[in-house]
């Protein structure tokens, strides 16, 4: 996966984070409990990034 830096990047990251903080506030107000909904979601894409990081070298291997 490439990595952008930058501004767009910059603003992307502030508004993901306004976005977290919204959807917290939603689960908050369901009862849900927002911080292990949180720590789910970051293992959840732990385990992806890890599998597309598995999927890239595969192909680096093959070509």
């Amino acid at each position: 996966m490439q990595r952008r830096h930058g501004a767009g990047a910059d603003l992307v990251a502030e508004m993901a984070g306004d976005l977290a903080c919204d959807l917290m506030h939603l689960l908050d107000h369901v009862g849900a409990d927002a911080h292990a909904t949180i720590e789910r979601g970051i293992g959840h894409h732990n385990y992806e990034a890890a599998e597309e990081a598995d999927d890239t070298d595969g192909l680096e291997s093959t070509a």
